[in-house]
């Protein structure tokens, strides 16, 4: 294969700002995958806290209290897990969101795209202008040149 080409505009190169893109995208649908598998632990933790209440109501009273005291733990750790992942996940939706429409922009100027085509055709009619313009000019070859001969 030969090598990649890119398009430049004012110095920089379209092409790599979309594989940036890319990649951000491609990072931001990993973090949210990540971010349900974590989920699923979640369900598991939240059975266990289920548990934990069930405990509480049929176990003794020193027991009781201990129960009381694991389940308020969990709950403190387990509300600021719950709204970082939900920040997280909302930054991973941002990142994806403005990265697939600065794509949507890029690609007009991709070398695949229609920007390139349009530089294309804009090259065929400067071609085409020229052409007429040189068809138009008179030509003048060095061996019809006409002599004057001197009539006595």
């Amino acid at each position: 294969m030969g090598a990649t080409r890119t398009v430049m505009i004012s110095g920089v190169p379209i092409q790599k700002l979309i594989a940036e893109n890319s990649n951000s995208i491609a990072n931001a649908f990993f973090i949210k995958q990540l971010l349900e598998r974590f989920e699923m632990y979640e369900d598991i933790e939240d059975e266990l806290k289920e548990k934990i209440k069930s405990w509480i109501h049929d176990s003794p009273e020193p027991y009781r209290s201990r129960f009381k005291e694991i389940l308020q733990t969990i709950q403190k750790i387990d509300k600021p897990q719950d709204e970082i992942t939900m920040l997280i996940l909302f930054r991973a939706v941002q990142i994806e969101t403005e990265n697939r429409k600065s794509n949507g922009i890029l690609k007009f100027f991709d070398i695949k795209g229609p920007y390139q085509k349009w530089r294309i055709r804009e090259g065929r009619k400067r071609y085409r202008e020229e052409q007429q313009r040189l068809i138009g000019l008179p030509f003048i070859k060095k061996e019809t040149r006409t002599k004057k001969v001197q009539v006595g």
